[in-house]
């Protein structure tokens, strides 16, 4: 019959992003002392340019996730489900109805 394969769920995506993020930082890891090896870079620049290298990563991380934040948001709006903020403001505001009523009988 057909191909039924489910398609990845948002865990799935970010796996292989974070599986993708490490192979890099371990592949530019490996490229930057190969060249402190062979004396293309001296051991402090090979730092500072690792260093620069993960804070380029973190800051595309954050960007990133900032975005999947959004697009989750803008999924739920979508799917018109109740958020917890706003179910919470509900019960607050039964229980204040329930306490008006108790004390007008």
């Amino acid at each position: 019959m057909g191909d039924e394969r489910k398609p990845p769920t948002l865990k799935d995506v970010i796996n292989i992003g974070l599986a993708l993020a490490t192979s890099a930082v371990e592949l530019a890891e490996q490229k930057v002392s190969q060249l402190v090896q062979r004396g293309k870079l001296s051991a402090e620049e090979g730092k500072k340019m690792l260093g620069d290298l993960r804070k380029r990563g973190e800051e595309r991380a954050e960007s990133i996730r900032r975005r999947v934040e959004t697009e989750v948001q803008a999924a739920l709006k979508k799917m018109d489900l109740v958020m917890k903020k706003d179910l919470e403001a509900l019960r607050a505001e039964v229980r204040e109805l329930k306490r008006q009523l108790r004390s007008k009988s």
